[in-house]
């Protein structure tokens, strides 16, 4: 299957729904790595970008934490989301 497509595939179903396309989702971009190596990075933000956007949708506002740990992340996105306060 040629990479366009299946990356095709993986914007309509995190765009239809993510939660439960997410490990379809991963395995495809895993599978894009690996068909078109020259845009390896540009998978692994787009990655970081889910991983981000995951996070946050389960996410307990009330709680005013985030938690990152175990993740594994290449760049942060919507950092506006995730503004720093002291307390």
């Amino acid at each position: 299957m040629p990479a366009g497509v299946i990356l095709s595939l993986v914007l309509l179903m995190r765009a239809i729904d993510s939660t439960n396309h997410r490990r379809a989702a991963d395995e495809m971009l895993d599978c894009l790595r690996e068909v078109d190596p020259k845009r390896a990075r540009y998978y692994d933000d787009l990655q970081s970008k889910y991983v981000i956007e995951d996070n946050l949708t389960t996410t307990d506002f009330t709680q005013r934490e985030v938690d990152f740990s175990g993740k594994v992340m290449c760049k942060v996105f919507r950092m506006y989301l995730l503004e720093t306060r002291g307390d």
